[in-house]
């Protein structure tokens, strides 16, 4: 039940806040992974500090670094690695970072013939961490050991990891971040059934069609059999 509730959440942040971004699946992540021949991506960790200290996906055979590492580096990275994946807790403050970036380097005279190669090229990690542990992904400290400790960003989203299998590091007392306010709010509105068709027409208004082609697909991909 958490982890459908989760994968409404992802999809609403998506849609309010990084629409234009192309993102991968966290079991695709995950399969690349475990392929004889992993992929030439680089991962970007857009959480703070403190949440990174605590652990970091559990990816040994892929590179990481921070957001800032890679802003600091970003045409040599991007030389360098096939694909750039983008991610934080819920998938929230990397999708933005992603869009902001991808803004940046276009104006900047990066890939201005055909922004969309830049675009398929920084993608972020739909769900962030939170998806991962969903389907099973383990964690690793900064020095690449296996844990169970998660700092989970802020009190609005613990209801959203899964049950058993983490230990959740976190002041309970600290306040909520500012920038997490809003993506808190995408909860409520994630799980107004009614709201679908409204998204949809959205979703068709706004997108390019190559991203709509991308949401739909997912979308397909989470919908149960059906027989006439």
């Amino acid at each position: 039940m958490r982890h459908v509730r989760f994968q409404n959440l992802a999809l609403e942040v998506r849609m309010r806040y990084w629409p234009s971004v192309f993102c991968l699946e966290a079991a695709e992540l995950q399969k690349q992974c475990a392929s004889a021949s992993p992929p030439r991506y680089l991962l970007v960790d857009c959480r703070t500090p403190e949440e990174r200290q605590v652990s970091t996906l559990a990816v040994q055979c892929l590179p990481m670094v921070s957001a800032d590492e890679f802003r600091a580096n970003a045409p040599q990275l991007l030389a360098s690695y096939q694909t750039v994946v983008t991610f934080c807790t819920i998938g929230g403050r990397s999708g933005i970072f992603c869009k902001t970036l991808v803004d940046e380097l276009v104006e900047a005279g990066y890939c201005t013939d055909n922004p969309d190669i830049l675009r398929r090229k920084i993608v972020n990690l739909l769900g962030g961490v939170a998806c991962w542990l969903h389907i099973g992904g383990g964690l690793a400290t900064p020095t690449g050991q296996a844990t169970r400790r998660l700092h989970p960003w802020c009190r609005g989203f613990l209801d959203m990891f899964p049950v058993e299998g983490i230990d959740i590091v976190f002041d309970e007392w600290r306040p909520v971040p500012q920038d997490a306010v809003a993506l808190v709010a995408c909860k409520a509105a994630s799980g107004e059934k009614e709201a679908v068709p409204q998204k949809l027409l959205q979703m068709c208004n706004t997108l390019p069609p190559e991203v709509i082609k991308d949401s739909l697909t997912r979308a397909m991909q989470n919908c149960a059999g059906y027989e006439d």
